[in-house]
């Protein structure tokens, strides 16, 4: 159909009566459309945009986050059982306040983030001070040992071939 190698699909379905799904793939117009209208899809996504939630985000699982998102998706599930008008809305209502909400949180943990980096830097720089004294010390104690080590063989007494110091007359 869209390559225009065919004008009718098997089915009798022209090339204006498809459309390509977001994964790609050939599909009917209407069946997309029906589908985009189902309850649970609908409030998973409303969810999403209440909760704040943007790429990819576990519904359920171990998370208290992934475990609160699944409730409020079940949640907007039962008002779409309760309230069938409201599946009809083309848009999906989002309570703003929540979304400004989650908003503020996230550039709260975005304004944290260098804040936390300049501590870790600032650990760092203490880290490195500290190794450099450390080596100092160190540098410090062998080149003592050194000296005392060559004072010590200075004045050590010359011996003879017995093994018996000389004593000067």
């Amino acid at each position: 159909m869209f390559s225009g190698r065919m004008v009718k699909t098997s089915g009798g379905m022209r090339q204006n009566d498809l459309t390509l799904s977001y994964r790609g793939r050939v599909v009917s117009k209407k069946r997309s459309a029906l589908a985009s209208r189902q309850p649970w899809p609908r409030a998973v996504r409303q969810a999403r945009v209440e909760l704040g939630f943007t790429g990819f985000f576990p519904l359920g699982g171990r998370t208290p986050e992934g475990r609160a998102f699944l409730q409020r998706a079940r949640a907007i599930h039962a008002a779409f059982k309760r309230e069938p008008s409201l599946l009809k809305q083309e848009k999906v209502s989002a309570n703003k306040s929540v979304v400004q909400e989650g908003k503020a949180k996230v550039q709260e943990e975005k304004a944290k983030v260098p804040e936390e980096k300049a501590k870790v830097q600032e650990e760092k720089a203490k880290v490195q001070e500290e190794k450099a004294k450390v080596q100092e010390e160190k540098a410090r104690k062998m080149i003592d040992e050194l000296k005392v080590e060559h004072i010590s063989t200075k004045a050590e007494p010359c011996s003879t071939d017995d093994g018996v110091a000389q004593k000067q007359h």
